[in-house]
């Protein structure tokens, strides 16, 4: 058993590396290919769209053969753990597996990651090869038709009035087209989305974890949450630094806004506030206070108690699980002894759940 199992981690180990090497192929291809779109193309960005359109279709393809892959292999691995009990040699080869699975996952994020990092990067050095020639805009001098004044109106976001300082006529001013395109196609969007990049990346490690879990609590939304909010504030921190609309009232505004968003479709905040008490209560083995939070649950008390196991185990706390699977079990009093229905029922939960994982 163990013999082949070692020969499909041989092949999955040896996929994985080559499917690296042409990552790294593609991305060095791509990098000169854009970077002589921008030169040429710096105030139309359809180019440069259709571009990072063919890259992103590229990656997506070599995404699209790990998971066929994986999943061939997997189905190979399932053939052979399928016919095994939990026990030493099941969890040996399952932490294995797990292994190869993450070794996948991995490869899989680096490839989307590699997609949306070199998207930004590409999309930001178009924003400032584009605002060099907005500062050459900047320095045409407009001259009041009226008194022959030079007008100096700064940075013009969008078609403006503007007095002349000295004979007080009004001019009505249209910004450059490279100015128009700045601000009106994204380009400081672009700046903003590359400066807060990092925080980007923590976000997404948070969003994926918290969408991972099949029993989130109150704690996982609140780092999911926090995690929101600090991108939102780097974000738009940015955004300020370059467009000069952005006061630091808009900003507040603004974020405010997308964490109202982020809030507005919240309709599992009770169970999430339930399912975080009990499992704290059985982190800190208090069996009557588990007991409690699960038969307030009325009708659903041991199927609430049931998922809190599985909450548990998913978290790997296998103590936990099984005082919980013991407030399962004096709720709903099957016939079984106590402690062998546990023991059955803490190994097949974590079996299904890790077959679960994908």
């Amino acid at each position: 058993m163990s013999a082949a199992f070692e020969a499909l981690a041989g092949r999955w180990q040896t996929f994985v590396g080559k499917v690296e090497q042409r990552l790294g192929e593609v991305m060095a291809e791509a990098e000169v290919g854009l970077d002589e779109v921008i030169a040429a193309e710096v105030v139309d960005p359809g180019p440069l769209s259709q571009a990072i359109q063919v890259v992103r279709a590229r990656l997506h393809g070599l995404s699209q053969k790990v998971d066929e892959s994986w999943d061939k292999i997997d189905g190979e691995i399932d053939a052979i753990l399928e016919p095994m009990d939990v026990g030493p040699d099941w969890e040996a080869l399952q932490a294995k597996r797990s292994a190869l699975r993450r070794a996948g996952w991995g490869l899989r994020e680096k490839i989307d990651l590699q997609v949306e990092i070199f998207r930004v990067k590409k999309e930001a050095d178009a924003a400032r090869a584009l605002w060099a020639i907005v500062e050459k805009e900047m320095t045409e001098e407009r001259t009041c038709e009226r008194c022959g004044v030079t007008l100096r109106p700064g940075i013009l976001r969008a078609p403006t009035s503007f007095p002349c300082p000295s004979c007080k006529a009004v001019h009505a001013l249209r910004p450059g087209l490279a100015a128009a395109m700045f601000f009106q196609g994204g380009k400081v969007h672009s700046l903003a989305e590359e400066t807060a990049l990092g925080a980007w990346m923590e976000l997404r490690i948070e969003e994926k974890r918290y969408q991972a879990l099949r029993h989130p609590a109150d704690e996982d939304r609140a780092r999911f949450e926090a995690a929101t909010l600090a991108y939102w504030r780097a974000y738009c921190a940015a955004y300020a630094r370059h467009d000069p609309a952005w006061t630091p009232e808009h900003v507040e505004k603004e974020i405010a806004g997308r964490m109202g968003q982020f809030r507005a479709f919240d309709s599992e905040a009770d169970t999430r506030g339930r399912m975080g008490e009990i499992l704290r209560l059985a982190k800190a083995g208090d069996a009557a206070g588990a007991t409690r939070v699960a038969a307030a649950r009325g009708d659903l008390a041991g199927s609430f108690a049931s998922d809190a196991a599985e909450a548990a185990i998913e978290r790997g706390d296998r103590a936990a699980a099984t005082l919980l699977l013991g407030v399962q079990f004096d709720l709903e009093r099957p016939g079984d002894p106590k402690s062998a229905w546990i023991k059955e029922r803490l190994a097949e939960t974590t079996k299904w759940l890790a077959s679960m994982k994908t």
